[in-house]
C-alpha cells in the first residue's frame, strides 16, 4: 500500500480513537454523577426499609407479647397493652389486629378490644412514656368496665352479671386495709393513654349488669394516666340497632339514639362507686322495645326479696341532659301492655305506665299507674279485687347520680275498687286461729297511702263498702251490710308496726242466727281511738274502743260467757240502745279487755276479762238504781252475788 495511504489510515484512526475515548470519557462521566445520586437514594431506601423492619420487629417480636406492648405495660396491674399482630407500610402509621388494652384503679377495672385498628401515632411522643394516637380508625369495638365492690357486697347473685375481664380474675374486690401510697413524681414510670380524633364501630358494651351488644358509631378523644389525671370528649355515641340485657334477660330490644359525654380533666383516685358520675356531663337520647319486664327480678333477687316480674312487651323512651351528675332536664317513659308482680301466691297485674319528668330548673316529679289494675291469688281463678286505677307518684328535689338515692315522699291512690267476692278474706284468715268463715258479699274501697324514705314511715286512710255480706263461725250465722273507715296515722315500713288513729265499723241491716235465737234488722256502730298494732312483740294489739248498738240482744242471745241473770236486768239490757267503751289488748295466747264500761237506760255494767290459753278469769258489776249484780268468771264457773248500791268490790280480774 502507498505510504500516502497508510498515512491517510493512521491519522483517521487516531481521530476516531480519540473520538470514541472522547465518548466513553463523557459516558463515563455521565454514569459517575448518577451513582453518586443512585448511592444516595440507596442510602435512604436502605435507612427507611431498616427504620420500618425494626419497627415491625418491635411490634411483633417478644417472648409473651411484643416489645412495645411489654413497653408499655410497666405495672400491668394499672395498664396492659396487648395485640395478637401488628404491621407498619410508614413509621407513624400502624395496622393491628386484636387489640387488648386493660386498666385497673382504687375503683374501676376495665377493658378495650378492638378487633382491627389503623392508628397514627406521635413516635416523639414514645420517648415521654406516653402512647400517643393522633389518628385511630377501629372496627369492632368491645368495652367492659365494672365497679369494685366491697367483700360484703360481692353476693354471688351481684357479681354473675358483671363482664368478665381476662386478667383480672374473680369478683372485684376494693383491696384490704389502706391503699398503697401512689408514687411521688420522681418515683412515677408508668405510661399514658391519649387517644385523639377517632372514629370506629363498636359491638359490645358493658357497664356492670348492663350488656349491650349491637353496632355503635363512637367518637372523641380520650386521656388516662393511671394515679394522676383522666378525660374524655367530648366523645359520642350513636347506637343504630342493638339490645340491653341484664343478667339472662333481655331489657331492652332495637334501640336507637345517641349518648354525648364529656369528662374534665380530673384525678381519678377520689371518686369511689357512684361519685364518679360528678365527672361527667352529656346528653341522651335513646328509645327501645321492652321484650318484658323479666329484667328487674335481677335487682329483686339482689335485695333478697320474694318479688317476681313478668308480663308483656312495652316501650321505652328517654331524653335528657347530665351536668357534673345531675340530672336535669329529663324525660323519661316506660309503657308495658301488661306488667305482673308476683309475691309469695299474690298477683297484681294491669298496663303499666312509668313516667319521670325534670324541667330545666326545678324539682322532678314523678309517676307510676295502672290502669286497670286487678289483685289474684294463687288459691283462685278470677281477681279478687279490680280497681279504675293504682297511681302513685312523687316529687324529687333533685336527682344526682353520684349521690345516694334522694328522700322520697310518695304519694299513693287506689281508686274505685271493688272486690267481687268476699269469700277471699278466708285466704287470709287460714294462718290465723279464728273461726270465722265468709260465705259471701262483694265490697268497694278506696285507699290513700303517703311514705317518706327518710323517716321509713308511711300514713293514709282506707275505706271499704261491704253489701250481702254473709259469714259464720261455728253454729253462728251473720248476714248484712259492713262499711270500715280507718285513718292510718303511723306504719313503720320496716317491722310493720301500725298506729290507727281512729277506725269506724258500721253494721247495718244485720241479721244473725244460729240453732236456738234470731235477731234481725239490728244495727252497731264500734270506733276505735290510737290502736296500736306490734307484729313481733308481746302485746300485738292494743286498742282503745267505744260502741253504739241498738240492744244488747244479740249479746244475750249468743254469748256463751253471759251467766244466768236476774230477770229484770235481762229486761233492761235487751231493751234501748247501748253505749259501751273499753280496751283490748291481745297477744299471741292471752286476751285482756279492760275498763269496760256499757250503759243502756238505767243499766250499767263494769268490769275487766283475762284469757290465758284456756284459763278465763273476769270480774262485772252490773247495776240499775239501788240494786246491783256482781259477776266472778273462773274458768267455766260463774257466781252471781246480789249487792247493794254501797258496796264496791274491786274490778280487777284475777291473773
Amino acid at each position: 500500500m502507498p505510504p500516502r495511504y497508510l498515512g491517510f489510515l493512521k491519522t483517521t484512526a487516531a481521530q476516531a480513537s480519540t473520538r470514541v475515548r472522547s465518548v466513553f470519557a463523557n459516558v463515563r462521566r455521565g454514569f459517575s454523577r448518577r451513582s453518586r445520586w443512585m448511592r444516595r437514594v440507596a442510602i435512604v431506601a436502605v435507612t427507611f426499609l431498616g427504620v420500618e423492619l425494626a419497627l415491625n420487629l418491635a411490634l411483633n417480636v417478644g417472648a409473651s407479647q411484643a416489645f412495645l406492648a411489654r413497653l408499655i405495660s410497666v405495672e400491668p396491674r394499672s395498664l396492659r397493652v396487648d395485640y395478637r399482630r401488628a404491621w407498619s407500610l410508614w413509621p407513624a402509621q400502624v395496622h393491628v389486629r386484636n387489640v387488648r388494652v386493660r386498666a385497673s384503679d382504687a375503683n374501676l377495672q376495665w377493658q378495650v378490644e378492638v378487633d382491627e385498628v389503623r392508628v397514627s401515632i406521635d413516635l416523639k411522643a414514645l420517648f415521654r412514656r406516653e402512647f400517643h394516637a393522633t389518628k385511630l380508625r377501629a372496627q369492632g369495638i368491645g368495652f367492659r368496665l365494672r365497679q369494685k365492690l366491697d367483700v360484703r357486697t360481692a353476693t354471688e347473685s351481684r357479681v354473675a352479671p358483671l363482664p368478665p375481664i381476662p386478667g383480672f380474675e374473680g369478683p372485684p374486690l376494693r383491696d384490704a386495709g389502706p391503699p398503697a401510697p401512689d408514687p411521688t413524681d420522681a418515683q412515677y414510670d408508668l405510661w399514658s393513654v391519649r387517644i385523639e380524633n377517632m372514629d370506629g364501630r363498636a359491638r359490645q358494651i358493658w357497664v356492670d349488669e348492663f350488656h349491650f351488644e349491637g353496632d355503635v358509631h363512637v367518637t372523641g378523644a380520650f386521656f388516662v394516666r393511671p394515679k394522676r389525671q383522666v378525660w374524655m370528649g367530648p366523645a359520642n355515641a350513636t347506637f343504630l340497632s342493638g339490645s340491653v340485657v341484664v343478667g339472662k334477660e333481655k331489657l331492652l330490644d332495637g334501640i336507637s339514639g345517641s349518648v354525648d359525654c364529656t369528662v374534665p380533666p380530673s384525678d381519678p383516685r377520689p371518686p369511689a362507686g357512684m361519685e364518679a358520675f360528678q365527672l361527667i356531663s352529656g346528653t341522651v337520647r335513646a328509645d327501645a322495645d321492652i321484650p318484658s319486664p323479666r329484667a328487674l327480678n335481677y335487682y329483686t333477687r339482689r335485695r333478697g326479696s320474694s318479688i317476681v316480674f313478668d308480663g308483656g312487651k312495652g316501650v321505652f323512651h328517654l331524653d335528657g341532659a347530665l351536668r357534673s351528675g345531675v340530672a336535669h332536664p329529663l324525660n323519661l317513659s316506660v309503657d308495658i301492655s301488661e306488667v305482673k308482680v308476683q309475691r309469695e301466691g299474690w298477683l297484681a297485674l294491669g298496663p303499666l305506665h312509668f313516667s319521670a319528668k325534670t324541667a330545666a330548673v326545678g324539682p322532678s316529679e314523678w309517676l307510676a299507674r295502672i290502669a286497670p289494675v286487678e289483685l289474684r291469688h294463687a288459691s283462685e281463678k278470677s281477681a279478687i279485687l279490680r280497681g279504675s286505677e293504682l297511681r302513685m307518684s312523687a316529687s324529687v328535689d333533685e336527682i344526682d347520680l353520684a349521690k345516694a338515692a334522694p328522700d322520697i315522699e310518695l304519694y299513693g291512690d287506689l281508686l274505685a275498687a271493688r272486690v267481687p267476692d268476699l269469700r277471699v278474706v278466708n285466704t287470709l284468715l287460714l294462718s290465723s286461729p279464728s273461726r270465722l268463715h265468709v260465705d259471701g258479699g262483694s265490697a268497694s274501697m278506696d285507699a290513700h297511702l303517703e311514705a317518706n324514705s327518710r323517716t321509713n314511715r308511711a300514713k293514709g286512710h282506707l275505706a271499704v263498702r261491704g253489701q250481702g255480706v254473709t259469714a259464720h263461725e261455728g253454729r253462728l250465722h251473720f248476714g248484712g251490710r259492713v262499711s270500715l273507715q280507718a285513718h292510718v296515722a303511723s306504719l313503720l315500713l320496716d317491722s310493720g308496726s301500725v298506729d290507727v288513729s281512729s277506725a269506724l265499723i258500721d253494721a247495718r241491716d244485720v241479721t244473725l242466727r244460729d240453732s236456738n235465737a234470731v235477731v234481725s234488722h239490728w244495727w252497731g256502730r264500734m270506733e276505735t281511738l290510737d290502736a296500736k298494732l306490734r307484729p313481733g312483740q308481746r302485746v300485738l294489739v292494743d286498742v282503745t274502743w267505744t260502741a253504739k248498738l241498738q240492744n244488747a240482744a244479740p249479746v244475750l242471745a249468743f254469748s256463751k260467757r253471759t251467766p244466768s241473770l236476774p230477770g229484770w236486768i235481762d229486761r233492761v239490757v235487751a231493751g234501748g240502745e247501748v253505749e259501751a267503751s273499753g280496751r283490748l289488748q291481745a297477744g299471741k295466747a292471752f286476751v285482756t279487755l279492760s275498763n269496760l264500761k256499757a250503759r243502756t237506760g238505767l243499766l250499767s255494767v263494769e268490769g275487766d276479762f283475762r284469757q290465758r290459753g284456756k284459763a278465763k278469769a273476769g270480774v262485772f258489776r252490773v247495776s240499775a238504781g239501788p240494786l246491783a249484780v256482781g259477776i266472778e268468771l273462773e274458768n267455766d264457773e260463774t257466781n252471781v252475788i246480789l249487792i247493794g248500791k254501797a258496796v264496791e268490790p274491786p274490778l280487777v280480774a284475777s291473773q
